[in-house]
Formats: C-alpha cells, sequence, structure tokens
C-alpha cells in the first residue's frame, strides 16, 4: 500500500513538520509561510539561509508533499526576488498549526494569496462612523432576514426616524419589492454602482437615483431604499446576469491600488450616507460564505446579525464562518470588533428549543471562536474574552423571533398589516428592542 496523498488540508502541517525537523526557525520572529493562488507554499526566512541549507531541506520534502510546495521550492529568505515584499506584508495572519507527532499546536505565519475570497482575511476596521450600521446576514436564504429588516426599518419610522437601506444580495433580492411599490422604483439598484463604478467617475445624481423612498415612511419618519435592482434592470432583465458577471471584479483606484468588492462597498455605504443625515443604516448581506458577504461583516464597522434555525446547516455553517473570524486579530481592544457579532435564532418555536439552541451556539462559540489557553493572541487573552452560557452579552446570546405563520408569506407592499406594530409585537418584541438599544436610538426623534 503507497504512502497517503497529502491535501490542501494537510500541506501546511506536514510543511511546518519538515521544516521544524530540519531546526529552521518558522516563528513570526523566523520569517512567514507563503501560500500561492493554486494553494503552493513556501517559508521566506527573514535571515540570509546559505544555499547548502535550501538544498538539504529541499532534500527532505516528501514526494506527497511536492504537489503542494511553490514553483520556486519549500524555502527562501530575504534575498529571494520578491521575498522582501512578502516579509513587509501587513496582510499576514498569526495562525495555528496542527502538524502530525506534535502535542501541541504550533503558532506561524500566513500570508494567503487569494483570487477570490482575500475579504475573508480583511481584519475588521474601527471606523469611526456617524451613522450607526446594522448589518443583516444568515449562511441560507428563508430565515427571515429581510422580513426583520423590514420590520425594524417600519418601527424606526414609526418613532420618527430616518433610515436608509441597502440590498446588497445581489443574487437573491428582495427588499426593494418589499419597502418600495413599483412606481417608486429608483432608476438604479445596487448592482449598477458596483457596474459602473469600475468604469466612469459617478456623479450624486447617480447615487440620488439610486434611492427610493418606502410607503412606510408616509408617518413620522422617512426610510429611503436602495434595492439591488432599479428600474433599468427590471426593464433590462436579459442585462443582470450579465451585470453579476462584473459586479464583483476587483478594479484600481486613481493611484492604481487595487479595489476589493469590499473597499467597494465601503465606498458605496460612505457616499450613500453623506448624501443626508439618516440615525441608522440598515445592510442586507448576501446570504452565504460568499466573497461579497465579507464586504457587509468585516468592512463597514458595522453591528453584525448573524440569523439562524435551529437546524445542522447554520451550525456547521457557523463553525465555518467562526473558524475563519476566530484567526482575526484584535488591533485595538478597547474598539474590539468581535463584540459586535451577536446570534438571531429566526422562527423560534418554544422555550425549550430556544434553550437547546442558545447551549449549542455557546458550545460551537467556545470551542472555535472565544478565547483559548493556546490563543495566539496573548493580549486578547487577559482581555478574558470568554463568556458564560448565560451570559446576556455575550456573542452567543441569541436574540429571538417566534414563528408566526401570519409572516410565513412576507408581502408588505399587498398586506400592510405585517409592517403594523400591533401584528408583529407578538412575535419581533425582543429583537426590534435588542436593535434600537444597539442603535442607540432607544428615544423617539423630536418632531
Amino acid at each position: 500500500m503507497g504512502t497517503a496523498m497529502i491535501t490542501f488540508d494537510g500541506s501546511l502541517p506536514e510543511l511546518v513538520k519538515t521544516l521544524t525537523s530540519q531546526g529552521i526557525d518558522i516563528s513570526e520572529a523566523g520569517g512567514t509561510f507563503v501560500r500561492d493562488m493554486r494553494g503552493r507554499l513556501v517559508f521566506v526566512a527573514r535571515h540570509e539561509l546559505g544555499s547548502d541549507l535550501i538544498q538539504k531541506v529541499e532534500a527532505t520534502i516528501s514526494p506527497e508533499l511536492k504537489p503542494y510546495i511553490s514553483p520556486i521550492g519549500a524555502l527562501a529568505d530575504h534575498t529571494t526576488p520578491g521575498a522582501s515584499r512578502a516579509l513587509k506584508s501587513s496582510e499576514g495572519l498569526a495562525i495555528q498549526v496542527h502538524p502530525r507527532g506534535h502535542d501541541v499546536p504550533i503558532t506561524v505565519m500566513l500570508l494567503d494569496r487569494r483570487a477570490t475570497g482575500a475579504d475573508w482575511i480583511h481584519v475588521p476596521e474601527d471606523l469611526a462612523v456617524a451613522t450607526p450600521r446594522l448589518v443583516f446576514s444568515s449562511l441560507k436564504g428563508g430565515v427571515g432576514r429581510s422580513t426583520a429588516l423590514s420590520v425594524l426599518a417600519a418601527e424606526l419610522a414609526d418613532r420618527g426616524r430616518s433610515v436608509l437601506v441597502l440590498d446588497l444580495d445581489l443574487e437573491a433580492p428582495g427588499l426593494g419589492s418589499m419597502l418600495i411599490e413599483e412606481s417608486a422604483t429608483p432608476k438604479f439598484g445596487s448592482i449598477d454602482f458596483y457596474v459602473e463604478d469600475g468604469v466612469q467617475e459617478l456623479d450624486d445624481a447617480f447615487f440620488h437615483d439610486s434611492i427610493g423612498s418606502s410607503w412606510l415612511g408616509a408617518g413620522r419618519g422617512r426610510i429611503d431604499v436602495v434595492p439591488s435592482f432599479g428600474a433599468m434592470s427590471l426593464t433590462n432583465a436579459r442585462e443582470v446576469l450579465a451585470k453579476l458577471a462584473r459586479a464583483y471584479l476587483e478594479n484600481e483606484d486613481k493611484e492604481g491600488e487595487p479595489r476589493s468588492f469590499l473597499k467597494r462597498t465601503q465606498s458605496l455605504v460612505a457616499k450613500l450616507a453623506s448624501l443626508r443625515r439618516y440615525d441608522a443604516i440598515l445592510v442586507d448581506a448576501r446570504s452565504g460564505l460568499h466573497e461579497t458577504t465579507a464586504a457587509s461583516i468585516l468592512g463597514l464597522g458595522a453591528d453584525v446579525l448573524l440569523f439562524g434555525v435551529h437546524q445542522p446547516q447554520t451550525f456547521l455553517g457557523y463553525r465555518i464562518l467562526l473558524s475563519n473570524l476566530a484567526q482575526l486579530p484584535v488591533h485595538n481592544p478597547e474598539h474590539d470588533w468581535r463584540y459586535r457579532l451577536r446570534m438571531v435564532h429566526a422562527k423560534a418555536e418554544s422555550s425549550e428549543m430556544m434553550a437547546s439552541y442558545q447551549s449549542q451556539m455557546f458550545d460551537l462559540f467556545d470551542s472555535v471562536f472565544y478565547s483559548k489557553t493556546t490563543d495566539p493572541q496573548p493580549d486578547i487573552l487577559e482581555q478574558g474574552f470568554r463568556f458564560s452560557v448565560d451570559d446576556k452579552d455575550a456573542p452567543h446570546c441569541s436574540i429571538p423571533i417566534l414563528e408566526d405563520e401570519r409572516y410565513r408569506l412576507f408581502d408588505p407592499v399587498q398586506n400592510r398589516n405585517q409592517l403594523a406594530r400591533e401584528l408583529y409585537d407578538a412575535s419581533f418584541a425582543p429583537f426590534v428592542q435588542f436593535c434600537i438599544e444597539r442603535l442607540q436610538l432607544d428615544e423617539d426623534a423630536t418632531p
């Protein structure tokens, strides 16, 4: 029987094992692992190693590992062309690797070059935002995320607040048809920004033409909505898929620096927020783990509501998401981005189910996200980012939204009673109150 094949998951641990067995210092002080877009690896040492040592190490690389070794070899130093750029990069992450035969994990620096998905390793920024922002996110559709956003918008408008709603779920749009009457649909939608932004300079008129006023604002407050698709897309529906093919592409700024979907989303939200004074900005993110979802979760300096239902898919999906987020550092412990996350238990059916959901979410967060004694960030560990299962301020502490047959089919344009407080209070009251407190909008607006 031949030696087992090494795949992507085992390639970095195997290279770590190989290099440490040869006495190479693979700590952050020693250098950085670089993984290219195909997954191939090289360790770039900060100090000159010498050709004899490099050749000796190369000879120890197993045939099974060779497919995952960079064309320039498994080992390089600062004299190698392009190495200094990798060593100076601020995009590397400290990660824990578990090589075979090692009792404890080893912390190394990894610079992960990705063709797509790079926004998922963007360190959340402590943005100084004048208007509080709330992102609605989920790993799958059908969990009532957009319904909850609409309910919150209705409540804020009823309290006299001015709200901007932005639909970034380009492939499963819904907010436009929920909150805007057909006659009020704006000329453009968010998809048009991502297409046009890479081609030409956009003036204020373009952004004003991307905003439609919701019928919900007919009372005391105001709700402006930027739908995914505007009237132009609805008229030229055959071109929507062609737009989608271009919307996610990276472009460049005036200085030639790359602008990912995350950077472009930041500029979109900043521009929309500058057009008028809003009390809150509510963003509907794309479902799932697509790269575009990272823009809303990591790039906007927003509080993030993570929706889920009591199903195995929810816990599996959030294990993947939280394991990725756990790698990201906290540069400013006084503004710890991890506290901005909060779970939402959608379609909760009973107190027993809510207790079970809370318990399983705690186990998940505690196993992959909360601080451990092996945490590679000791400064964070000292801050004690750990919680008990019943801690009301913990990210895992799930805000319930009760199952309600009256919201199974949500079409408030046709059935406006669905966004009347006397109807939604029964299911959404705890959720709405939590959001209002999070947005620091407890008091009604002054007439």
